[in-house]
């Protein structure tokens, strides 16, 4: 009798302990009570062409070798299922925002979970890395449209490692999981289509290097660019519980008090990093990014995971600097301390003494004070009539923290086209800051057209978010890059419902806001309308560049678009995350 073939649809962790799995995907629900990284077994083949990657011999000659095809990136051919009508500003009966036919978010769990088909795949050979020319193609990609989210490589260092120690000698996360970051904006859809098993593959990868790293660095450079891709499939939990394996791995290693003092290099990152200030720097800036990936994610309501009483490093340098290959000598690190008081009053005497802080500084300060705001307000049960307070102080932390901000850092005329994205992501990170201190349910008692801490506090709300769209608007003039930033559409989302409960409920009469008449539309209801038409084309560029994520925020919005009056006045008089909850995808 032949032996019982195992199911697909039980996890490796279940299957270890001979434990019952229900076969969730990403996590099975015993994986996510147990708090492990939970991973099915990879079905994918290699495809006909087949790679190469197991010869350790292989020299790459990545700085001077040819490539073979096209090496200009180019956004995924992904064909876009838009709404019957193209765009809000041609209203119809049908809707607030003339949406007639809403996606239906039943739908999500089905289509967005499922990995590609690969048509094309025809050979039994399991999935390994690409050729040299395809992997430098894929590496080339990461640095010119990746990298400036995720800064995590010294990029001159990496390629001189991999051409040295050829691809056997190298971390396979790390190389698996640019490959898979990468995937979606290759020319060739083949490779495209092969960004879920790469993903897969690095992730469980990742999952034994956590266990038992022998490179802590390169570890820790793979969990943030995974963790990025996590994201970017929507897979939350998943991403949540990367980042704490991953932070564990930091303390416990030391990586996380690096700069504590002069000796306190943790002894295996010593071994490997020696006196190189470039790997120094790479510990540095991936663990910022497990800091933002951290900080950003409770604004769906996931408790914090990085303790930053933990967190003695410098903030990261700038990066024309750090992508040198000479030490830098004539520049002043920044300690990181827990208190952002403290932390501001350092950065203001940097400035003061006109040393240059750079922009991912403010952003790692931004999403700090996001962090703090989300921890304070939204992971108990705030009281808004006794945190008077605590409120206060965070206003306060605010208002110093976009004073402290030059304004080659906020606006797109006095900075330099090379950070425009940054800027962007600045503003964005501070417009989600307003949002989540200012935005107060009404409380016990309180109602519409009284005075109130909600009255009082969402024109702040309104003003902050309608600064952030100005910002994209002015972006729009040059470049529409901005929309590959995964971590952004979270935070324009928090600033579209704003703008349109804004619109909705200062609109006057709904056949004028239905029909666009702008004979009873006041010019103030008219900007907001530009302002949303505008939106609606942002999420349209993110649903094309972030995959899952995008469609998941574009049918987000879209959905938004067709609520009406009462529940628009029940959302702004409600809970702030409650609002951002109509994606049913999100966690609850």
């Amino acid at each position: 009798m032949p032996p019982l073939s195992k199911s697909e649809n039980v996890c490796t962790g279940c299957r270890s302990r001979k434990k019952k799995c229900d076969g969730k995907r990403p996590c099975c629900s015993p994986c996510l009570r147990r708090g492990e990284i939970c991973l099915y077994r990879i079905s994918f083949v290699g495809p006909a062409w087949g790679f190469l990657g197991s010869n350790p011999s292989l020299n790459l000659d990545f700085e001077n070798g040819p490539i073979s095809t096209n090496n200009e990136p180019q956004r995924p051919l992904t064909t876009i299922q838009f709404p019957i009508t193209e765009a809000p500003s041609e209203y119809t009966e049908s809707g607030v925002f003339g949406i007639t036919n809403p996606p239906a978010f039943s739908d999500f769990g089905t289509s967005r979970e499922q990995p590609p088909s690969t048509p094309f795949m025809s050979s039994h050979q399991p999935i390994s890395l690409p050729p040299p020319s395809v992997l430098r193609e894929l590496i080339d990609i990461f640095f010119e449209r990746i990298y400036v989210y995720i800064p995590v490589l010294h990029k001159p260092r990496f390629l001189a490692e991999l051409n040295s120690k050829g691809l056997e000698g190298c971390s396979q996360a790390l190389l698996f999981a640019i490959c898979a970051v990468s995937a979606a904006r290759h020319t060739n859809p083949g490779i495209r289509e092969l960004q879920r098993s790469w993903y897969d593959v690095a992730r469980e990868t990742l999952s034994k290097s956590l266990h038992s790293p022998d490179d802590v660095l390169a570890t820790l450079q793979a969990a943030a660019i995974i963790i990025y891709q996590a994201n970017i499939f929507t897979e939350y939990s998943t991403a949540w519980l990367l980042v704490g394996d991953a932070w564990r791995i930091a303390v416990v290693t030391g990586c996380a008090r690096l700069d504590r003092n002069s000796r306190s290099t943790p002894l295996k990152l010593d071994l490997q990093v020696g006196n190189s200030w470039m790997q120094k720097e790479e510990c540095r800036r991936a663990l910022w990014m497990l800091f933002i990936f951290d900080r950003g994610l409770c604004s769906l309501d996931l408790a914090l995971v990085v303790d930053d009483q933990q967190l003695t490093i410098n903030l990261p340098m700038a990066d024309d600097i750090f992508s040198s290959e000479d030490e830098p000598t004539d520049i002043e690190p920044i300690g990181y301390t827990p208190s952002i008081d403290k932390l501001m009053d350092t950065i203001e005497k940097e400035i003061r003494q006109g040393n240059n802080i750079n922009i991912r500084q403010f952003i790692v300060a931004a999403y700090m004070l996001l962090g703090r705001i989300g921890s304070e307000v939204y992971q108990n049960e705030f009281d808004y009539s006794k945190g008077t307070s605590v409120l206060d102080s965070l206003s306060e932390a605010l208002i110093r923290l976009r004073l402290l901000i030059p304004p080659e850092a906020t606006e797109l005329s006095f900075a330099d086209p090379r950070h425009f994205k940054l800027v962007i992501w600045l503003n964005a990170v501070m417009a989600a800051n307003a949002v989540f201190l200012y935005h107060q349910p009404l409380l016990d008692g309180e109602s519409f057209g009284e005075p109130s801490g909600m009255s009082k506090n969402w024109p702040h709300c309104v003003a902050a978010s309608q600064n952030l769209v100005a910002g994209l608007r002015d972006m729009c003039r040059s470049s529409t890059d901005f929309a590959d930033n995964a971590f952004l559409a979270s935070l324009v989302y928090t600033a579209s419902r704003i703008l349109m409960i804004e619109y909705i409920l200062s609109s006057g009469n709904t056949n004028s806001r239905q029909s666009g008449s702008s004979f009873n539309v006041s010019s103030r209801s008219q900007n907001l309308k530009a302002d949303v038409d505008l939106l609606y084309h942002i999420f349209r560029h993110f649903k094309v560049s972030l995959g899952c994520l995008g469609e998941q925020f574009y049918d987000a919005f879209v959905q938004s678009m067709t609520i009406d009056e009462e529940h628009s006045r029940a959302a702004k008089a409600g809970s702030l995350l409650d609002m951002l909850r109509i994606c049913d995808r999100w966690p609850s």
